[in-house]
């Protein structure tokens, strides 16, 4: 009874509270007063257990009193999260956003290859009187989003790292996934969220300081359904701008356009997963043969029911928007390929391979760089070279968008030479891949997954 008294918390306010926790506990004490014990023993413990039920009853009303709950369900700020009122004598309240819980534990340093001894208290001592800052996920769940959410776990738990304590929110679409594939972590707080939905997405980015957008409307996913695969193909063909990449990145920019950076994390506000060759179906015919190798790949050849359109409108209107930005593109993501250093470039003529795992750690250490705002840039990685300690050097190096120089054909033709040497495989002529052969089949003469260059078969589902 004190277990669903509690419960009710997440739902109703101190007083509500306290009605349905006699309304479970006072039929006790009446039957506790009414009973006749057979001996003296008997009533000494019938009024211990009264005792007993009289002191959690005003327990569970004090806490329901101290902690305020919001509608739909109570969601503590980190403030709410580092105060002493939050934690009880020896244990912690621990709260569960996908279920909208509170569960009391009694030790969250005992749980091996979780938390360890990481607790709120010492969160508390890290933060001091500020609070700690909040970071959104969006599309947490993805291949890359789930990296991401692990990173700013992992790294804001190392005191030797120069990411700070922070809160992790994730925004999901499906909360059952996320409980598969996402850690359980007291800093982890998961939020059902359309990325399409103004008032969602408006909610989840309640007390947010930054945002690293992960989500994506459709991918190649194999474990995707085949309903699923069917409704991502319809939305993007009949409505291609209504993409959540377009209406959620707009809306976000516009959210924390306002707001002051934390002071923990001086780089953008917004730091944003997207594609390479995304401009490459707008240029010239003259520009696509000057750079072949680049411009006659499959994904720009095919250009699937105009998603690198819809990725390119997603970055405009981040751009549009006025917030403070950072835009990634990574080039050929590819989870079997070696960790490495990114090397960055601008122009969008970039092609190579890069994992996923690599690309989390731009985008999170992306959050600590001044240099980042304001740019967009693409990536590749070189195997066997060590992450350097800090971006800064490379990302200081790069032009804020919207400079010529960018653009400059002398410039291009620099980068393309180089860019162009850096193509895995042997042939070193991306340009005659088919969509869904590797590097490795093209050297071997191998036809790819998707059949032969000219004759492919892509699939798109859709996913968060």
């Amino acid at each position: 009874y004190l277990n669903r008294a509690i419960r009710l918390s997440c739902h109703a306010d101190g007083p509500t509270v306290a009605f349905h926790t006699a309304r479970f506990m006072l039929p006790g004490l009446i039957a506790s007063a009414l009973i006749k014990p057979v001996d003296m023993v008997g009533e000494a413990m019938m009024r211990a257990a009264g005792l007993v039920i009289c002191f959690f009853f005003l327990l569970s009303l004090a806490d329901a009193m101290r902690m305020t709950p919001t509608s739909p369900c109570f969601q503590p700020s980190p403030s709410q999260m580092l105060s002493p009122s939050f934690q009880t004598r020896s244990s912690s309240w621990r709260y569960q956003s996908s279920r909208c819980w509170l569960r009391y534990r009694s030790s969250i340093s005992s749980r091996p290859g979780k938390l360890g001894a990481h607790t709120l208290q010492a969160m508390a001592e890290t933060a001091g009187n500020k609070d700690v800052p909040v970071v959104l996920v969006a599309g947490a769940t993805g291949r890359v989003g789930r990296q991401v959410v692990d990173l700013l776990l992992s790294r804001s738990q190392d005191p030797s790292d120069q990411l700070p304590r922070m809160i992790v929110k994730a925004a999901v679409r499906d909360t059952e996934k996320a409980a598969r594939v996402l850690p359980t972590d007291e800093s982890l707080q998961v939020t059902k969220c359309d990325l399409g939905d103004a008032t969602a997405v408006a909610r989840s980015c309640k007390d947010v300081d930054a945002v690293i957008w992960c989500a994506t409307g459709f991918s190649d996913a194999s474990d995707s359904s085949l309903l699923n695969k069917l409704l991502g193909v319809a939305k993007l063909k009949l409505t291609p701008r209504q993409s959540i990449d377009i209406a959620g990145l707009s809306q976000i920019g516009q959210l924390l356009v306002s707001q002051a950076n934390h002071p923990a994390l001086p780089g953008p506000k917004v730091v944003m997963c997207s594609s390479a060759a995304v401009t490459r179906p707008t240029w010239t015919e003259e520009k696509k043969k000057r750079y072949e190798g680049a411009a006659d790949i499959p994904i720009v050849r095919l250009n699937p029911l105009g998603i690198l359109d819809v990725k390119r409108d997603g970055e405009e209107a981040l751009r549009s928007s006025g917030v403070s930005y950072a835009i990634v593109r990574p080039c050929g993501l590819n989870d079997k390929w070696p960790n490495g250093r990114a090397v960055f470039s601008q122009g969008d003529i970039a092609v190579g391979r890069i994992n996923r795992q690599d690309v989390a750690q731009l985008l999170v250490q992306a959050l600590l760089e001044e240099a980042a705002r304001g740019k967009t840039f693409e990536c590749v990685a070189l195997p066997g070279y060590p992450a350097p300690k800090s971006l800064t050097l490379q990302l200081s190096r790069l032009k804020a968008d919207g400079d010529a120089s960018v653009s400059n054909p002398e410039v291009l033709d620099a980068q393309y030479a180089l860019l162009q040497q850096l193509v895995p495989g042997e042939t070193l002529q991306p340009n005659q891949l088919a969509m869904g052969q590797t590097y490795e089949q093209l050297d071997a003469g191998q036809v790819g997954r998707l059949g032969e260059r000219g004759q492919e078969r892509p699939t798109l589902a859709r996913t968060d």
